[in-house]
C-alpha cells in the first residue's frame, strides 16, 4: 500500500519558497544606482514646518504641518488653531510640480482647505499656480506673499 502524497505540505513548502524569494531583503536602490533616472533635486526631501510670517509679523498660533518633496510631488499637511476651539483650519494637498523661470510651476491633483467657519473646500483638479521657494539654511520658506511665508525645517 502505497502512502497517500502530501501534496498540501508540498504546495505550502512551494509557494513560502517563492514567496521569500520575491522579497528582497536589501534595501531599494539609491536613485544614483539606477540607469537613466533624473538626478536628484535640491528641494526633494522632508520639511517639518516651524514657522508663519502673516504681513512681515511671525504668527503666534501654535501650527503643525509638513511638506514632502519628491522629484514630481509636493505634498502639504498644515493644521492649527480656528477661530474656534472645534473647528481647526487644516490645509492638505497633493500637487505635481515643475520648475520655471520665476519658481515652481504646481498643478492641484488633490487640495483642499478648511476655513473659519470649519467648511472644507476643495481646489480644482489641474488648477496652476506659480510658487516660490527659497532654500534657507536648514530648510526652505514657501512664499504666499511679499511679506507672507511658511518656514519648513528639512528632517528627510
Amino acid at each position: 500500500m502505497t502512502e497517500p502524497m502530501q501534496t498540501p505540505s508540498i504546495l505550502l513548502t512551494l509557494g513560502l519558497a517563492a514567496s521569500l524569494a520575491w522579497q528582497d531583503p536589501r534595501p531599494p536602490a539609491a536613485r544614483d544606482d539606477v540607469p537613466g533616472a533624473p538626478e536628484r533635486h535640491a528641494l526633494e526631501g522632508v520639511y517639518k514646518l516651524k514657522g508663519r510670517v502673516i504681513n512681515g509679523v511671525r504668527d503666534r498660533k501654535p501650527s503643525k504641518g509638513y511638506l514632502a518633496i519628491t522629484g514630481r510631488h509636493l505634498l502639504l499637511n498644515l493644521a492649527s488653531p480656528g477661530l474656534r476651539e472645534d473647528r481647526p483650519l487644516v490645509h492638505a494637498g497633493v500637487r505635481e510640480w515643475r520648475e520655471v523661470e520665476g519658481g515652481l510651476r504646481t498643478t492641484s491633483r488633490l487640495d483642499f482647505f478648511s476655513d473659519g467657519a470649519g467648511d472644507l473646500h476643495f481646489v480644482r483638479d489641474g488648477k496652476q499656480e506659480l510658487r516660490k521657494l527659497v532654500p534657507m539654511v536648514g530648510g526652505l520658506r514657501v512664499l504666499q506673499g511679499q511679506r507672507t511665508w511658511l518656514e519648513f525645517e528639512r528632517v528627510e
